[in-house]
C-alpha cells in the first residue's frame, strides 16, 4: 500500500515538479545572460554550511532528513532567489541612504546586505541563548534564511495564547479590554494578562533561567536543567538592570512572540472585529518570480526520501501549485502567514495628519501583533534593543526619556526589524510600502493598514469602520508608561507609603473610539461587540 501512495504521490506531482524546475532554471540562465544591471553585492558569501549538527542528518544520497531538501540543489534554488532579490530591489532604483531618510531608521537600518543580516542573528543567539532548549529551533529558523525560507512554524496554526501586562493584572486593565474574552473565547483563545510576578515568572520561562518553572498556560513544564547557560546569565543580568517598567515589558512582549508566539496586545486595546477576517481583502505584494522560486522549493522539500514514511495526502495540494487559491482571502488562516502587523504612521499617506512624537515616518504597531514562534523580526528586534541598553548602561545614559524608549525599545526599532526582514526575504523597499489602503501579504507576513489596528487619524477616525478586515483592534492611547517611573515607586504606592505630590497618576477613561460611538459607522462595529 505504501508503495502504490508513493507512486501516485509521484505521478501527480512530476508535472508539477518539472515545471518548477525549469522554470527555476530559466531564471538562472536569465541572470547568468542578464547585461546592464549591476547587482548590490556579490553572491560569493552568500550561502553557508551550517555546523550544527542537530539541524541535518544527511544519508549517502545527500537528503537532508529536516529539510527535505537535497542539499545542492537547496543551494543553487538560494543563489537564484538570491540573485533575484537583488536585481529587483536594483530594478526599483532601491538606494540604502534615501531609504533610511525617508523612514527617519538609524544609518545602517535598511542594509540590504544578508550577510550582515545573518551574521549579526546567527551572533545574538549564540551569545544570548547558549544552552537554552530555544537555541536549537533559533538555528533552524536561521538555516531556513540562509536557504530563502521563511520561519520554520509557519504551517502551523497560531498559538491561541492573548498576552498583555498590566502592573495589577486582570484588576488594573480598562473595562474594554474585557472584549478580548468575549470575542475570543468562544474560538478557544486562551486571554492572559501578566502583573508584576507573572512578568518575571514568564521571563524565566523564555530565556529558560529556572527550570520546572510555570508556563504561560499555567502547566509546570519539565527540567531541562539549561539555568547555568550563557544565555541565561545575561539576560538575567540585563533584566535585572531595567529600572522603567515600560522597557521590561517590551523587551518580553519581543521574547514571548519568539519563543512561544501567539497574540500580544496591550492593556487599553480592544478587539473590533473577527480576528479570522483581519487582513482578507489585502493584495499580493510578494514578487511574482520569487513567489515562483519559494514555491518550487516548498514542493521539492514534500519530495519523499527513499526509505522514509511519505507525509499524508493533505500535505500536499497539487491544485495550489498549478492553479492556486487566492492565499490573500484566507487572512490568518492561510497557513504561511507567520506575521501579522499593522501601520501605525504612514507620513506619505494622504488620510495621515502629519504629527509629532512618531520615531519613524513609516512606523508598524507596536502595542498589537500576531505571530507564529521563532520568527526572525522578534529575534531581530531583540538583537536591537539588547545592544541599546547596554550601550545607554556603558554609556552612563539614562533610561527616563520616554523618546530615547520609544527609540530603544519599543516601536522604532520594532519597526526597522520589520522593514528589515521584508527587504532582506522579499526585496521588498519600505518604498513600496506607502499609501496602502488594503493591507498587503509579503511572503509570510501580512501587513495590515494604516488605522487597522487602532492608530490616530484625527478627522479620518471613520475611515473603514465598515470593513472588519482592516479595521480589527481598538486602541486607548492611555500611555500609562510614561508615568510610570520605576519598579521601586510602584512598590511604594503599592504600600501606600507615598506623598500626594509624589503620587503619578493617570486617570482611567474610557476609549476615544467608545466614548465616540454616537456615529452610525462607529455604532455598527461596535456593536458586533457585544
Amino acid at each position: 500500500m505504501g508503495q502504490t501512495t508513493s507512486v501516485i504521490h509521484l505521478t501527480r506531482r512530476g508535472p508539477i515538479l518539472i515545471a518548477l524546475l525549469v522554470l527555476t532554471f530559466l531564471f538562472a540562465s536569465v541572470h547568468i545572460l542578464r547585461s546592464g544591471t549591476e547587482p548590490l553585492r556579490s553572491l560569493s558569501s552568500r550561502l553557508r554550511t551550517s555546523s550544527n549538527t542537530f539541524l541535518t542528518a544527511n544519508d549517502d544520497k545527500g537528503y537532508d532528513y529536516d529539510g527535505l531538501v537535497p542539499s545542492g540543489m537547496a543551494d543553487t534554488l538560494a543563489e537564484v532567489y538570491e540573485d533575484e532579490r537583488l536585481s529587483l530591489l536594483s530594478n526599483i532604483g532601491f538606494n540604502q541612504d534615501s531609504e533610511e531618510a525617508a523612514v527617519r531608521t538609524r544609518p545602517g537600518g535598511l542594509d540590504p546586505d544578508f550577510n550582515a543580516y545573518i551574521t549579526r542573528l546567527e551572533t545574538f543567539v549564540d551569545e544570548w541563548f547558549g544552552g537554552s532548549k530555544h537555541y536549537s529551533y533559533l538555528n533552524k529558523m536561521l538555516d531556513r534564511l540562509v536557504h530563502a525560507q521563511p520561519p520554520p512554524m509557519r504551517e502551523q496554526e497560531f498559538q491561541k495564547n492573548i498576552i498583555s501586562f498590566d502592573k495589577d493584572g486582570r484588576a488594573g486593565v480598562p473595562d474594554e479590554f474585557a472584549y478580548w474574552d468575549k470575542r475570543m473565547a468562544g474560538q478557544g483563545w486562551n486571554v492572559e494578562v501578566g502583573d508584576d510576578e507573572s512578568m518575571e515568572q514568564w521571563f524565566n520561562s523564555a530565556t529558560q533561567e529556572q527550570a520546572g518553572r510555570e508556563g504561560i498556560d499555567g502547566e509546570v513544564e519539565p527540567e531541562f536543567g539549561f539555568g547555568d547557560g550563557v544565555g541565561a546569565a545575561k539576560w538575567r543580568t540585563l533584566w535585572d538592570s531595567l529600572q522603567r517598567p515600560v522597557l521590561k515589558a517590551d523587551l518580553l512582549r519581543y521574547l514571548l512572540m519568539l519563543v512561544e508566539g501567539g497574540l500580544y496586545t496591550d492593556s487599553d486595546t480592544a478587539p473590533l472585529s473577527d480576528i479570522n477576517l483581519w487582513g482578507t481583502n489585502a493584495h499580493h505584494l510578494t514578487p511574482p518570480t520569487l513567489r515562483v522560486l519559494q514555491r518550487a522549493m516548498r514542493h521539492l522539500s514534500k519530495m519523499p526520501i527513499p526509505g522514509s514514511e511519505l507525509e499524508s495526502e493533505t500535505d500536499f495540494d497539487e491544485d495550489s501549485a498549478t492553479n492556486p487559491v487566492d492565499e490573500v482571502s484566507l487572512g490568518i488562516k492561510n497557513p504561511r502567514v507567520a506575521l501579522v502587523v499593522s501601520v501605525e504612521y504612514d507620513v506619505g499617506h494622504e488620510r495621515q495628519d502629519p504629527r509629532f512624537g512618531y520615531t519613524r515616518d513609516l512606523q508598524i504597531v507596536q502595542w498589537t501583533f500576531l505571530a507564529k514562534p521563532f520568527h526572525p523580526v522578534f529575534l531581530d528586534v531583540l538583537e536591537t534593543a539588547t545592544h541599546d541598553i547596554t550601550q545607554r548602561h556603558q554609556s552612563g545614559k539614562g533610561e527616563d526619556s520616554w523618546q530615547a524608549i520609544l527609540d530603544g525599545t519599543g516601536p522604532g526599532p520594532f519597526t526597522d526589524a520589520v522593514l528589515r526582514y521584508l527587504l532582506i526575504q522579499y526585496g521588498v523597499a519600505p518604498s513600496q510600502l506607502r499609501g496602502m489602503e488594503d493591507g498587503a501579504l509579503i511572503g509570510d507576513v501580512l501587513l495590515l493598514p494604516l488605522h487597522a489596528f487602532g492608530s490616530y487619524l484625527g478627522g479620518e477616525e471613520d475611515w473603514n469602520a465598515h470593513d472588519p478586515s482592516t479595521r480589527c483592534v481598538a486602541h486607548g492611547f492611555r500611555g500609562r508608561w510614561k508615568g510610570d517611573i520605576n519598579f521601586e515607586e510602584r512598590k511604594r504606592k503599592r504600600s501606600g507609603n507615598i506623598t500626594f505630590k509624589e503620587r503619578r497618576t493617570v486617570e482611567k477613561k474610557p476609549f476615544s473610539f467608545f466614548e465616540n460611538k454616537q456615529t452610525n459607522k462607529q455604532t455598527n462595529v461596535v456593536t458586533t461587540l457585544q
